[in-house]
């Protein structure tokens, strides 16, 4: 339920959002490995800018990234706001967006959710809290501590990993990070960290 509660902040259905990415041009195979390459433009973008999202906007811009208009943003926010990017060509492919309430996310086409959750275990300190099924699509809720590159205080965010227990089709991997701050301001429960 945890995990389902924080649909209602802005994360909007995985397949919602892997139609958007498809129908604005980032669908096709890529070679290398998918699932280190969700988590590392996850760990890229959220991680390392939890409590700095403005300079996203200026990283995304600066890296290729292009930014979806607005009348194609709506299966990725629904009723919330944002910004979101895609990346261009064929490697690579993801699309990251930036929620109004200060959430962050990566979603990938290509990548296994099951795979990016092992690499997602492997690359922090993490706690499993929940794990959600709805339909096909299963949330699972993540506290995690994340260092500082800088030196400075450990970061602290609530983690989903939204995938798909449908394998038979290439359903994608969405990863959203809430710093403290944020899932604060959005109501969620504060766990006791990792």
């Amino acid at each position: 339920m945890q995990a389902r509660k924080l649909h209602s902040t802005g994360l909007g259905r995985l397949a919602a959002t892997v139609l958007a990415v498809a129908a604005y041009g980032v669908a096709g195979a890529h070679a290398g490995n998918e699932e280190e390459a969700a988590y590392a433009n996850f760990e890229a973008f959220c991680l390392d800018h939890l409590t700095t999202q403005q300079d996203i906007a200026r990283i995304a811009g600066a890296v290729g990234l292009r930014q979806i208009p607005d009348d194609l943003k709506f299966p990725i926010f629904g009723d919330h706001s944002g910004t979101a990017w895609t990346s261009v060509g064929n490697k690579n492919k993801f699309m990251l967006a930036l929620f109004e309430n200060g959430a962050c996310g990566v979603s990938a086409i290509d990548a296994d959710g099951d795979g990016v959750i092992e690499v997602l275990r492997a690359n922090s300190h993490n706690q499993q809290l929940a794990r959600d099924k709805v339909g096909s699509e299963i949330d699972t809720m993540f506290a995690l501590t994340y260092p500082d590159r800088n030196g400075g205080p450990d970061r602290r965010a609530l983690v989903v990993v939204q995938t798909s227990s449908l394998k038979t089709i290439s359903a994608g991997t969405r990863l959203t990070a809430f710093s403290e701050e944020a899932a604060k301001k959005s109501g969620l429960p504060i766990p006791e960290w990792p």
